[in-house]
């Protein structure tokens, strides 16, 4: 009799479930495990021998109740920009990430966290006396602790809030654009051009740049603009500045112009816009006009030979 109720009941599910009559509740809907961290960056100016003390809010959005650890980690940015890096060892510019302590420990005892609930961590920064002067670079990273019977397969769970600290001293504002990659011709209405810009210094700074296109009369008929980015020290950052054309083929004016450090630098560059079927079909009537010509003037040469 079982049996045959579970056969029922089985039967039923597959015929409507298709038809949205019932639901199927997803596993993780049980442990929806939410972890966020606020502010998602900051910036500290520091002085050497001093001590300072911020925080960070830790946010439980989702429905399920959990322990968490916050700590300090190095922090930088991939050499392509990609992405952030994080746990590398740290460098002369995430010394930071050794100075930072949780009431006196590099990382805070486990706490638990109700669904909706915030939590203010405070955490000092102890800046030795003999400190290199510039930027320095770490993360506050929140993780979820997994529960004892998470079995052997986990997923780690963690968020992080940047942190850009400036360390007053000798401080070194160096950059210089390195290389521009644009081209004379573009057989296609999209229009890439990039530029990058090599920070020497020993702090970042914040780089804005545009491209500007003008028609051969002046007119310009596009403005783009690349949203304010960092440049990290001792990296080069590329910046893509694209244009996609939608006016006739012709002949434009580029000006890739870039601002930072206080200065305003500008390259401009004459394109010649002209899709492929275009040339080919240029070249195919200079080859057509060509062979004419020449059969032609045989022609024509034959004609004089006779008389």
């Amino acid at each position: 009799m079982k049996a045959r109720k579970s056969l029922l009941l089985t039967l039923a599910a597959a015929f409507l479930l298709p038809l949205g009559l019932i639901r199927a509740t997803p596993a993780s809907a049980a442990s929806d495990i939410s972890i966020s961290l606020s502010p998602g960056q900051q910036r500290i100016t520091l002085n050497p021998g001093e001590t300072v003390t911020a925080e960070v809010t830790v946010i439980n959005s989702g429905t399920t109740e959990y322990e968490f650890v916050v700590y300090a980690t190095p922090y930088e940015v991939a050499p392509d920009y990609s992405g952030n890096i994080f746990d590398n060892p740290a460098t002369a510019r995430s010394q930071i990430s050794r100075w930072i302590s949780f009431a006196g420990q590099a990382k805070t005892a486990p706490s638990t966290l109700a669904p909706n609930e915030r939590r203010v961590i405070e955490f000092t920064i102890n800046v030795p006396d003999s400190v290199p002067a510039g930027g320095q670079y770490a993360a506050i990273m929140a993780e979820v602790v997994p529960p004892p019977d998470a079995g052997g397969v986990v997923t780690v769970r963690r968020v992080a809030s940047l942190l850009h600290a400036h360390v007053n001293g000798n401080t070194l504002e160096q950059g210089a654009i390195t290389e521009r990659v644009w081209r004379r011709r573009y057989a296609s209405r999209q229009v890439n051009t990039s530029l990058t810009i090599a920070n020497t210094g020993n702090t970042d700074f914040v780089a804005e740049n545009s491209l500007i296109v003008q028609t051969l009369f002046g007119r310009t008929v596009s403005e783009t603009r690349d949203p304010a980015k960092l440049v990290f020290p001792d990296t080069s950052r590329t910046f893509e500045l694209n244009w996609q054309s939608k006016g006739p083929v012709g002949i434009y004016k580029l000006t890739q112009q870039s601002t930072f450090l206080g200065n305003t630098i500008s390259a401009t560059r004459w394109i010649v816009l002209i899709p492929v079927w275009l040339v080919a079909a240029g070249i195919l009537t200079l080859v057509v006009t060509s062979v004419f010509l020449v059969f032609g003037i045989t022609k024509l040469r034959r004609r004089r030979y006779r008389d």
